[in-house]
């Protein structure tokens, strides 16, 4: 058994449960939190099925082993890459973590094989679908620092997606929770807070291409939001977008933060992949 475990969340999560199942074996976290041994923002919960907040902080004692990712020799579009941190341009169709759905083949797999990261190492999440810049820590450090700084919403991220519509200036703040009925999807309206930031680059009167600046992070807020303004991301099958795209028009284009040990402002650009950059060259020339 390991000693103890620390750390903040970056995103929601329905259980507490399910939130710690990804540092390993879920049935042993549900003992661990029935035993008192687990702690959110200072207080022992001992309520597996409690909701937790992006931010929350999550102390626990004596805590299940969590198991080795198999490492995988999966090619990477490395941004940047020191001692602390590794930036990737993930590409569309790949996981962030393995889940029961998607065992292998994932960026934890192939960071495993790259830099021995473990999976804590991953600081943020991307849906499968989107492409772009993601950042995982390569010390534990590192990790706590920049999990921290996500947190404390001093890390900017842009994105780019292609909407249905002619798409004018606005922000969205309506808050985002779960679909009560449709578990794997999202819903405007409810929830936990949410704000996106959204300018259009240009428009060929049937679609827009957005800048997207969030705040928060809340689970697919991005396309939630748009589709909620009616203005869904294109080939976004689950919010309605449509378009006959493979994949959601969306990219995480641009992701500036503090250097974890120098506290040196870093900025990080991926291209977009051929499919969205023929999709807004088209739109947006």
């Amino acid at each position: 058994m390991a000693s103890s475990l620390e750390f903040t969340t970056v995103r929601a999560y329905d259980r507490l449960d399910q939130c710690l199942g990804e540092w390993g074996s879920r049935s042993a976290w549900a003992l661990a939190i029935k035993d008192g041994r687990v702690s959110v923002d200072g207080k022992v919960c001992k309520k597996k099925s409690l909701s937790v907040d992006a931010g929350a902080f999550i102390e626990a004692s004596n805590v299940p082993p969590t198991p080795k990712i198999p490492a995988e020799n999966i090619d990477l579009d490395v941004l940047f890459e020191d001692e602390d941190l590794i930036v990737v341009n993930k590409p569309s169709g790949l996981v962030t973590h393995p889940a029961p759905a998607h065992p292998s083949g994932t960026l934890a797999n192939a960071l495993a094989a790259r830099c021995d990261a473990p999976r804590c190492g991953i600081v943020h999440r991307l849906d499968k679908g989107t492409s772009g810049v993601i950042v995982a820590a390569k010390t534990p450090a590192a990790h706590a620092t920049m999990s921290d700084a996500f947190r404390k919403r001093n890390v900017e991220k842009v994105y780019l997606a292609v909407c249905a519509g002619v798409v004018s200036d606005f922000v969205a703040t309506e808050p985002i929770g779960r679909d009560p009925i449709k578990r794997d999807r999202m819903r405007a309206g409810h929830g936990r807070a949410a704000k996106s930031i959204v300018r259009r680059i240009g428009t060929d009167g049937r679609f827009s291409v957005c800048r997207v600046e969030i705040e928060t992070g809340r689970t697919h807020q991005i396309r939630v939001h748009m589709s909620h303004r009616h203005h869904p991301i294109l080939g976004d099958d689950v919010y309605g977008g449509g378009g006959g795209y493979e994949r959601p028009m969306l990219h995480a284009w641009q992701l500036s933060l503090d250097h974890p040990s120098t506290s040196a402002r870093l900025h990080f650009v991926a291209p977009p992949p051929s499919d969205l950059d023929q999709a807004i060259r088209l739109i947006a020339a």
